[in-house]
C-alpha cells in the first residue's frame, strides 16, 4: 500500500514538473518571439530615423536656402511687377511645401510615441476634401487643372480629423504634382457597410506595376520629379499609409504609365474599438 502511494505521489510530481516545464518552455518561446519582433521593429524605426535625418538635412534645408535667395532678390529691387509677382508665387509654393513637410515629420515623430491617443470623431468627408483642395489651390491653378469634389454631401467617416486632413493633402499634392497640365483630378467616396472608400484619380504620368508595388510596400520612398519639375521628398505617401492604418483603414492604388493613377483608402463608417492604438497629432 505504501509502495502504491509513493508511486502515485512520484507520478503526480513528474506530471506537474512536466506541465510546469511545458508552460515555462511556451513562455520562453513567446518571450523570444516578442524579442525578435522588437528587434525587427527597432531596425525598421532605425531605418526611418536615417531617412528622417536625410530629409531634414536635404529636403528641408534646400527649400529654406531657396527661400532666402528668393527674398534676397526681392530686397535688391530692380524687378518688374510681373517678376515680383512670380517670385512671390514661388515663395508661396515653397513655404507650403516646407509646411507640409514639417507636418509629416512631426506626425511621423508622434507615430513613434505611445500613450497619446487621437480624438476619434464623426467626420464630414466632403468638407475635409474641400479643405484639402483649398490648401492646394495655387498649385492647381498654376497647372490650369480642375479638381472635382464628387463626394456626396452626407458622406461620413470615423477617425482623427487631423489625420484625415494630412492624408488627403499628401495624396492630393502627389496627384497635382504628377498630373499633366490642364487635366482633371476626381475625388470620390463610397459608403459601404462598415467603411467609406475614398478615391483620388489623376490623369498623369502614372506608375509602372513593379514601381507601384515597391512604393505601396514601403520598399521605395525615393523622390520623383513632377510634370512641371516639382520636387518632393518621397515621404508623403508613406506617412499617409501609416495614418490610414492607425485609423483602422487600408490604402491601395491602381496605375497605368502615361495614363494616370487612382489611390484609394478607407476610413471606418462607424465608430469602432480598434486594437491598434491611435496617436495624438499636431
Amino acid at each position: 500500500m505504501n509502495f502504491i502511494v509513493c508511486y502515485f505521489f512520484i507520478c503526480v510530481c513528474v506530471y506537474f514538473n512536466k506541465s510546469i516545464f511545458r508552460q515555462f518552455q511556451a513562455l520562453l518561446i513567446k518571450r523570444n518571439e516578442q524579442l525578435s519582433q522588437q528587434t525587427v521593429d527597432l531596425q525598421e524605426i532605425n531605418q526611418y530615423k536615417d531617412q528622417l535625418f536625410a530629409v531634414i538635412s536635404h529636403d528641408l534645408r534646400a527649400p529654406l536656402y531657396h527661400l532666402q535667395s528668393t527674398i534676397r532678390r526681392l530686397n535688391e529691387g530692380d524687378l518688374t511687377v510681373e517678376q515680383s509677382k512670380q517670385i512671390i508665387n514661388e515663395i508661396d509654393f515653397k513655404t507650403k511645401d516646407v509646411g507640409l513637410l514639417l507636418s509629416n515629420l512631426l506626425n511621423w515623430a508622434n507615430l513613434q510615441l505611445s500613450g497619446y491617443k487621437s480624438v476619434v470623431v464623426e467626420i464630414p468627408i466632403r468638407e475635409v476634401v474641400e479643405e484639402a483642395i483649398l490648401f492646394q489651390k495655387e498649385e492647381i491653378n498654376a497647372k490650369q487643372m480642375q479638381v472635382l469634389n464628387k463626394v456626396p454631401t452626407r458622406t461620413l467617416g470615423w477617425g482623427d480629423e487631423n489625420h484625415l486632413q494630412l492624408i488627403l493633402r499628401n495624396l492630393l499634392s502627389n496627384a497635382v504634382k504628377f498630373s499633366f497640365p490642364a487635366s482633371k483630378i476626381i475625388i470620390e467616396a463610397e459608403e459601404k457597410s462598415d467603411k467609406t472608400v475614398i478615391s483620388i484619380q489623376d490623369k498623369g504620368i502614372g506608375i509602372g506595376a513593379e514601381d507601384l508595388e515597391r512604393v505601396l510596400t514601403g520598399a521605395s520612398r525615393s523622390s520623383i520629379l513632377g510634370t512641371n519639375g516639382e520636387k518632393g521628398n518621397g515621404m508623403g505617401l508613406w506617412i499617409s499609409q501609416e495614418f490610414v492604418r492607425k485609423n483602422g483603414g487600408e490604402l491601395w492604388a491602381t496605375s497605368l504609365e502615361g495614363e494616370g493613377s487612382t489611390f484609394y483608402f478607407t476610413v471606418p463608417s462607424r465608430k469602432i474599438q480598434s486594437s491598434i492604438p491611435l496617436f495624438f497629432s499636431v
